[in-house]
């Protein structure tokens, strides 16, 4: 199955800073910043109104879990369309979350494909962590990750770059395939290669940086901040790295 890309009009920008350092302000245009300001302060305003409606039906926590559910898949899809946006050639988070708002089913299939995804790239490590919780349950031990985890993982994060890649480009199960997950990251060994360590790398550092945070409500509010920042240029560089070898991927 190919990609079909949509014939559009695409935005010469001249960078002020170099690439590698403009790459970082992808989230720093109008529809970037009010998706963040939405995503870390919808969730606590949803809470607040929620308790007393709670308290008046049983019922009005199902609603409320639903209504929770349905924006982590909001914000999912907004997040694959930074991929999808970004492999066009684009430098600036999409407006698309203003102008073409998802549809709920459309929202449920975004959980699933990453699910499916995360589960291709990880299920070892999974099923590793899965079993060692269950046998220090069992032992009444302390929970801790070992080396054979992180080992078990790093299968893991070489390839999920070009799986999620591969299932928001293709928009079904078709980006699942082995055969061409194994395929493109042949034809651009060299390059995604540097690309899935700078990721993991870069992903660390964030988590790192952010760990390194006092509690308390304000904090926790940056923290959800720097998540989401992160995560759109973690896609932005995703998608570019399309945008730079999509006749080498030939998809």
């Amino acid at each position: 199955m190919k990609i079909i890309e949509e014939d559009s009009l695409q935005l010469v920008v001249k960078h002020k800073l170099p690439w590698y350092l403009d790459m970082f302000l992808y989230p720093a245009n109008g529809a970037g910043l009010t998706f963040i300001v939405i995503t870390i302060l919808f969730p606590p305003l949803l809470d607040f109104f929620a308790r007393p409606m709670m308290r008046m039906s049983s019922y009005m926590g199902i609603i409320i879990l639903l209504v929770y559910i349905l924006f982590g898949g909001y914000v999912i899809w907004y997040l694959l369309e930074c991929i999808t946006d970004s492999s066009k050639g684009n430098w600036r988070a999409p407006e698309v979350f203003m102008n073409d708002p998802p549809q709920k089913g459309e929202l449920v299939m975004q959980y699933i494909t990453l699910a499916a995804a995360f589960a291709v790239c990880f299920w070892p490590a999974a099923v590793y962590y899965g079993l060692k919780i269950s046998e220090k349950i069992a032992r009444g031990e302390a929970e801790q990750a070992g080396w054979i985890l992180w080992l078990l993982m790093l299968p893991g994060l070489y390839l999920f770059p070009m799986t999620f890649l591969a299932v928001t480009l293709f928009d079904s199960f078709d980006g699942l395939n082995p055969i061409t997950i194994i395929k493109s990251i042949w034809r651009t060994f060299r390059h995604y290669t540097a690309l899935a360590v700078f990721l993991t790398v870069f992903s660390t550092l964030a988590f790192l940086l952010i760990s390194l945070f006092p509690g308390g409500v304000l904090w926790g509010l940056l923290k959800n901040a720097l998540y989401i920042y992160f995560a759109m240029v973690y896609c932005h560089i995703t998608g570019w790295f399309y945008w730079r070898h999509k006749h080498d991927l030939d998809w």
